[in-house]
């Protein structure tokens, strides 16, 4: 599961120029199929273009209950971690989140903050969002 841009993902390729231009009906087919993915929880647009999206191996709610049963086991309930260090931090090397892209993180700890298990604390970059992790 990764980032993906739709050029590379989904082109014609011209038999005689080697050239790629996708299609304008296959966007849009495309498109509506991310869309139904998102829908379903399992990704997220990373650019409001919706030209690269981000694929979770798992559903956003799944993830989102990894992430708070890590915070739970490593003790960061009522304390404040980064997005980066979730997704790159050697702590959490082992966990399901690691590596994921930023967006796809962030949508599973937004499901968190509806559920009222965390709050986001806005940083200067994504990667520096804050999570502090609460109290069920």
């Amino acid at each position: 599961m990764g980032v993906y841009e739709l050029s590379k993902l989904f082109n014609r390729v011209h038999a005689h120029t080697l050239e790629s231009t996708p299609t304008c009906s296959n966007l849009d087919a495309i498109v509506t199929v991310l869309d139904a993915v998102r829908d379903a929880h399992f990704g997220t647009w990373e650019s409001k273009d919706k030209t690269v999206f981000a694929l979770s191996p798992v559903s956003l709610s799944a993830l989102a209950n990894e992430i708070y049963e890590y915070a739970e086991n490593y003790n960061l309930i009522d304390n404040v971690a980064t997005l980066e260090e979730l997704t790159t931090g050697e702590e959490t090397r082992k966990e399901v989140f690691h590596g994921l892209s930023a967006h796809v993180v962030e949508g599973a700890l937004r499901l968190l903050v509806d559920q009222g298990k965390a709050l986001l604390i806005a940083g200067s970059s994504l990667s520096e969002l804050g999570i502090k992790f609460l109290r069920k």
